[in-house]
């Protein structure tokens, strides 16, 4: 299922089994004009939803159809400069945003499925 905006303004991202564990998934949504890149990624039984900008230059984590984890998939990375952020608090432990960290978007898992607040 496509992302939607609910009534409440949040939005009913995806179903919480759509993302597999230590997988991140991209979405772009758009309303009102305004862009909404976000990316969420599943450890064990948590969620976290971050915003899909790299702190070093803002640019999305992946690139085309490039994945967002690293090779060994236990940090999500940055396909322009290769930084590194540890999935389950965004924290960039490698690269040149070394300290910084993704914005933390709040979420919660609601009926099976993953409610974005932005």
């Amino acid at each position: 299922m496509t992302p939607r905006w609910r009534e409440d303004g949040t939005i009913d991202l995806c179903a919480a089994d759509d993302l597999p564990e230590l997988d991140a998934k991209p979405f772009d949504l758009e309303r009102n004009g305004a862009r909404y890149p976000l990316l969420a990624v599943r450890t064990g039984a948590d969620i976290h939803v971050y915003h899909n900008a790299c702190p070093h230059i803002g640019v999305p984590l992946h690139f085309g159809s490039a994945g967002m984890m690293n090779l060994e998939g236990t940090h999500l990375i940055c396909s322009t400069h290769g930084a590194q952020f540890r999935p389950g608090d965004g924290y960039c432990i490698l690269g040149p945003c070394k300290g910084q960290s993704l914005g933390r978007v709040p979420s919660r898992i609601e009926d099976g499925r993953v409610i974005v607040e932005v």
